[in-house]
């Protein structure tokens, strides 16, 4: 489905075209629960415990379907690099937090 807007893309303006891949970005990193929007996600852990677990498994999941679909035209490098920056913010953070939290829900 992604090849026959090949010729469309290829087509955009090159600064509409990083816009457009900004916004995947930010579709990608606030389901994803990435470094400056991981807060909902370790406030929704108040909840009892198959409520995180559906959540996880249906929204979380959905920014890294996003960013697959999407795939075809988010191939700007600027893009990727700062999609690759927060990512590895989020895991140094994420790591850090589950060392110091003692409830393990939150630690998860």
């Amino acid at each position: 489905m992604a090849h026959q807007y090949n010729d469309y893309i290829d087509s955009v303006n090159p600064g509409l075209k990083l816009f457009i891949n900004i916004l995947i970005v930010m579709a990608v990193i606030i389901p994803a629960a990435q470094f400056p929007f991981q807060s909902w996600l370790i406030e929704s852990v108040a909840a009892p415990t198959p409520v995180p677990a559906f959540m996880h498994a249906g929204i979380v999941n959905a920014g890294g379907i996003i960013l697959t679909r999407f795939s075809p035209i988010f191939d700007n490098t600027f893009a990727i690099s700062i999609l690759l920056i927060i990512s590895s913010i989020s895991v140094l953070l994420g790591s850090g937090i589950s060392l110091v939290h003692v409830d393990y829900k939150r630690q998860l």
